[in-house]
């Protein structure tokens, strides 16, 4: 999460390449986080601070990046809010939950954040070496997908919060 601060000055800078450089920055953020889940789960250390601050951490990595570019056009400004409004909701309905239960994250909505990071880092690809136009299209494509996988965890998530809800009800 502190590189996303990095991100920000990097931006208010107004720096030659800022592109060149959120591209870097982004793919350390990632990477990182990846590797942190991965350890976390190989040496077993899952929390539920964990499971509720790593999904809280990625969102805030997507956010700033998503905000970043967002005058560049590249993406969709009604995507980006679409994306922006869906992880607000559920992550909202999750921290309301967590007092009485924790919901983990659910594959379909891990393999939505990992389509949203490679959504951003092609996109910010795009920004940092404009001469290789073609991948605007694949930004586009790719930008649609996440969010289809958005909306379609969004639902699954749904069904798992009324059904919780309704099991703490019903002891």
């Amino acid at each position: 999460m502190a590189l996303t601060f990095v991100a920000i000055v990097l931006v208010s800078l107004t720096l030659p390449h800022v592109y060149v450089y959120l591209f870097g920055i982004f793919l350390v953020a990632a990477v990182t986080d990846f590797f942190d889940g991965y350890l976390a789960r190989k040496f077993e250390v899952v929390s539920d601070f964990g499971k509720i601050f790593d999904p809280l951490s990625d969102k805030v990595l997507a956010f700033v990046f998503l905000i970043i570019i967002v005058n560049t056009n590249i993406i969709p400004l009604a995507i980006i809010l679409l994306l922006i409004t869906r992880d607000l909701i559920v992550d909202g309905v999750r921290l309301a939950l967590a007092r009485e239960i924790v919901i983990p994250a659910i594959r379909s909505a891990k393999n939505k954040t990992v389509l949203m990071f490679l959504t951003i880092a092609v996109a910010l690809f795009t920004l940092a070496f404009p001469q290789i136009a073609l991948y605007e299209d694949l930004v586009m494509i790719l930008a649609m997908l996440t969010l289809v996988f958005s909306y379609v965890s969004a639902a699954q998530y749904a069904s798992i919060f009324y059904r919780a809800k309704k099991n703490l009800h019903s002891e």
